[in-house]
């Protein structure tokens, strides 16, 4: 028996499914569209993040500049988009930290980090919904301690945040 050929059972701008059926079994996939966060360094062991507004109704949270890319863009053009979209920066100098990857049998998603440093203020145009409140600054210490104590986000963040401020000396 030979393998069918992959078929889209739904798309939307974010999400992808998609079934394929192999000799007598069934896959069903999941495609996430591919993102990049960003890690702005506004001076030597400082990171800075975005405060947003809880979607929970709670205190202000803080996280990544983050955002997806879009259709034909390149990750590199995609972080440099969102940081001027969301904060009003443009980064003289970047570099592509990690890229976290899931395995492709049922659930690919793709999130590029990278770190911008050398930057120059711009007007920010923060897209429709998004309620960014402002940003605070976090020395590495203070970074690897909320990390500890679980105060970021996914765990794919905190693994990230804690992976670069530990190689950095934290």
């Amino acid at each position: 028996m030979s393998d069918e050929p992959e078929v889209e059972i739904y798309s939307s701008k974010f999400l992808r499914l998609t079934t394929q059926q192999r000799g007598e079994k069934v896959f069903d996939r999941v495609y996430i569209r591919d993102s990049v966060s960003v890690i702005i360094l506004p001076s030597p062991r400082v990171i800075r993040f975005i405060k947003e507004e809880s979607g929970y109704g709670g205190n202000p949270r803080l996280k990544l500049v983050s955002g997806y890319i879009e259709d034909d863009e390149r990750a590199s053009n995609a972080v440099q988009r969102e940081l001027k979209e969301e904060l009003g920066l443009i980064a003289g100098y970047w570099n592509m930290f990690l890229l976290s990857e899931t395995p492709k049998e049922m659930v690919r998603k793709r999130r590029y980090y990278y770190t911008a440093s050398d930057l120059v203020n711009c007007k920010s145009s923060p897209e429709e919904g998004e309620k960014i409140l402002g940003y605070e600054d976090l020395s590495f210490e203070e970074v690897k301690e909320r990390v500890l104590s679980l105060q970021f986000g996914t765990t794919e963040t905190a693994f990230t945040l804690l992976k670069f401020v530990s190689e950095k000396g934290a």
